[in-house]
């Protein structure tokens, strides 16, 4: 037993010794591969931060979805467009025709006006 115990205490310091560079090298493992506190704390208030940037644009966006017209709405306006395309379309050949009509009037009309004009000069 005095054998055991004499090997213990001249191997006891190396043993503390590799025990010691054991547990710095861990503490230095796990500093590395987890984060500090106050670290953690920074990172929460930039999130926070985030968060509430994210959350008022949604906000806006929501309130932007209810101003907007409904698919009932945007295909009745579409229709009335091509209903007011075709009108537009139809008032067009009526002042083709209405410029016809003044074309051929035109020529008639100066020669009228030049006649009066002779009369009274």
């Amino acid at each position: 037993m005095a054998d055991v115990l004499e090997f213990i205490r001249t191997i006891w310091p190396i043993v503390a010794t590799v025990a010691s560079l054991i547990a710095t090298g861990l503490f230095f493992v796990f500093r590395s591969k987890f984060v500090e506190k106050r670290d953690f704390i920074q990172f929460l208030k930039k999130d926070e931060e985030r968060f509430e940037v994210l959350t008022r644009k949604l906000v806006e966006a929501e309130k932007q979805l209810v101003v907007m017209p409904s698919d009932r709405h945007v295909n009745s306006l579409g229709r009335q467009i091509e209903k007011l395309n075709g009108e537009v379309k139809t008032l067009n050949a009526e002042l083709n025709g209405v410029h016809a009509l003044l074309a051929r009037l035109e020529k008639p009309l100066d020669m009228m006006m030049q006649a009066n004009m002779e009369k009274k000069g």
